[in-house]
């Protein structure tokens, strides 16, 4: 009797192994390329002026990058309050110009959509002024198809979909 079960047992947990079911899995991504380069800003005081100049560039043909994004942060001295955020545009020059800058220490920041962003801590004092040039590398930014895509795969009965 022992001998007649075992088949029977053995076909069943083989039919039970044996059967699947089909679910969707995204499709894995590739590494990122890495960026070749890193942006900079450069900056310099000018005297007897409290405005900030500048011009925001790619490096090596120098062509000018229109609608980025150049900010400047207080940084928090404690006891003092910090002034709010002065924030501009560069435009189709690439340059952007800020009337008067209350003296301070700034974190500076240049960004733009496809290029790494710049940051640098610059400083104005109550005499002068800012001089700038950011150069903003081009990022390797790849709209990938296959975060959006799925494949079909047969998995065991046991697996979740």
């Amino acid at each position: 009797m022992r001998l007649a079960v075992f088949p029977i047992l053995a076909g069943f947990v083989f039919a039970l192994s044996a059967c699947t079911h089909v679910i969707k899995r995204p499709i894995e991504c590739g590494p990122r390329p890495a960026p070749v380069g890193r942006s900079a800003i450069g900056w310099q005081r000018v005297p007897r002026t409290r405005a900030v100049n500048g011009s925001v560039i790619t490096p090596g043909s120098l062509d000018p990058i229109q609608a980025a994004t150049v900010s400047f942060t207080p940084v928090p001295i404690a006891g003092q309050p910090s002034g709010g955020v002065l924030t501009q545009y560069s435009d189709a020059s690439g340059r952007f110009h800020i009337d008067a800058i209350p003296p301070a220490r700034y974190v500076m920041l240049v960004r733009r959509l496809g290029y790494l962003l710049a940051r640098d801590t610059v400083v104005a004092t109550p005499d002068s002024g800012i001089v700038t040039t950011a150069i903003l590398v081009p990022d390797n930014m790849i709209l990938e198809e296959c975060g959006m895509m799925y494949e079909k795969v047969r998995v065991p009965w046991w697996v979740k979909s």
